[in-house]
């Protein structure tokens, strides 16, 4: 379920922070998680995710419009039939560049 902060900034075309999404990949993930398998409350996976973060090292470049090309692309991932097998969607691939 995407904030209504997260559609302000993807309907107004402005620049989508960071930090902002990073919680929407986490709500992302976690409702296709619940959706698809049910083998965790959406709230437990939350807290999982936001504990499991490690850090981006100050020399990766971050992305803005990869971001919000990687939330909108998973929130339309459709449940895997007979596996947990699904690929991330390939901008979330080109969300930081750490060269």
């Amino acid at each position: 379920m995407m904030s209504m902060l997260t559609f302000l900034l993807l309907a107004t075309g402005c620049s989508y922070p960071e930090e902002t999404f990073l919680d929407d990949f986490d709500a992302a993930s976690c409702d296709w998680q619940t959706d698809c398998f049910s083998y965790q409350e959406h709230a437990e996976c939350l807290r999982v995710a936001a504990d499991s973060r490690t850090g981006i090292s100050d020399s990766c470049t971050y992305d803005p419009d990869a971001a919000q090309e990687c939330v909108q692309d998973y929130a339309a991932i459709d449940c895997p039939a007979g596996s947990s097998d699904a690929a991330l969607p390939a901008a979330c691939a080109s969300v930081w560049d750490c060269d």
